[in-house]
């Protein structure tokens, strides 16, 4: 009889955890993110050739690419990519005209659409905020702008 009181208790004591927890529990919906893996799953596929459904040729380079998470990330290659207006549009290679210093930087401005992450200095800022306020990369381009504001001198204060 000792035995089955102390399990009787114990169940008790179970049953005050449950009531408990049940009055911890929301009926609210909430979101639940895993952005790292996210990420880290869509960095995988960035310039894969055996993969991908696009080719971007930009100078002499080509990159491998996915029309999905370039239309993702900008409004200008959804447009080139989907809409029929537009010469490219449905075409497994696009050609895109780059001056020299964003054909320098192509690569890792495509691989942002990937990562969300960017290797910069001063040196390359110009380029790849050039190159992601043509492609209407906003996330980027106030990246790019911040980097600038805190990283660069005004030839007026250089000269002080």
């Amino acid at each position: 009889m000792f035995h089955v009181f102390q399990r009787e208790e114990r169940m008790d004591s179970d049953h005050a955890e449950h009531s408990s927890l049940s009055l911890n529990y929301s009926s609210e919906p909430r979101t639940l993110r895993d952005e790292n893996n996210f990420i880290q799953n869509v960095s995988q596929f960035f310039n894969q050739e055996d993969i991908s459904d696009l080719v971007l040729k930009v100078g002499s380079k080509k990159f491998f690419a996915h029309k999905f998470v370039l239309a993702k990330s900008s409004e200008v290659f959804r447009t080139m990519l989907y809409d029929k207006r537009w010469q490219q549009a449905g075409l497994p290679e696009v050609d895109l005209e780059e001056s020299e210093e964003c054909q320098q930087h192509f690569e890792p401005f495509l691989k942002f659409l990937y990562t969300a992450e960017i290797n910069i200095c001063v040196e390359s800022a110009v380029g790849i905020l050039c190159l992601a306020d043509k492609y209407s990369v906003m996330s980027l381009k106030a990246l790019c702008t911040q980097y600038m504001v805190e990283n660069t001198q005004s030839p007026k204060c250089a000269m002080l």
